[in-house]
């Protein structure tokens, strides 16, 4: 009986002092809180901060306001403006269109001799049904491996032909539209010339 007398008071007085700390808690802490709060806030000076901001949007919009104010020009210097800028844009899409599409090389003239060699096998090889790589390519032009391989590599990036690889994992050359065009004026030149 004392241990359980004992252990019902302690409790008794835990819930005591609980109310106590409770009390305390409610009454001191926020008549501490306030000075603590206004000595952090002078030791860092929080009022540095609010100017700073200040000049900054000021800044800004002085910055923003220069962009919208009015200022007089004439027609015609306007009308030139619009036709220059027009101009320019003509200009960078055109430039822009030959570096994409033309990749070089107006035609199969510009080419060199080892370039127009295989460029020609190739086509002969499509004009008679014939898919050829690498090895064949070399075979009937005559060339030696790096000679061959550096024509091709030349052709690619012109965008005269290109690789087609088939489901079997076999690769061969194909012309592109470009290089079909090139090709059917290449023979035909040689056509007139007959």
């Amino acid at each position: 009986m004392d241990n359980g007398e004992e252990m019902g008071k302690g409790i008794a007085r835990k819930s005591n002092y609980a109310w106590l700390k409770a009390f305390c808690a409610a009454v001191l802490l926020p008549g501490l809180g306030v000075p603590i709060t206004k000595w952090v806030e002078s030791y860092y000076d929080v009022s540095f901060f609010s100017p700073t901001i200040t000049s900054s949007l000021n800044a800004i919009e002085s910055v923003g306001l220069w962009f919208v104010r009015d200022v007089t020009i004439s027609l015609w210097w306007l009308a030139l403006l619009y036709l220059g800028s027009f101009l320019l844009v003509v200009l960078f899409l055109i430039s822009l269109y030959t570096k994409i599409f033309e990749k070089g090389v107006s035609s199969w003239e510009t080419l060199t001799e080892d370039q127009r060699l295989i460029f020609a096998v190739i086509g002969e090889a499509i004009q008679n049904n014939h898919e050829f790589g690498h090895e064949q390519i070399r075979k009937y032009s005559g060339l030696s491996v790096i000679s061959t391989r550096t024509a091709i590599d030349m052709l690619i990036h012109y965008g005269l032909i290109h690789i087609v690889r088939t489901p079997w994992g076999n690769s061969h050359f194909d012309l592109t539209f470009r290089g079909q065009q090139q090709f059917l004026a290449l023979t035909s030149l040689k056509h007139e010339r007959l």
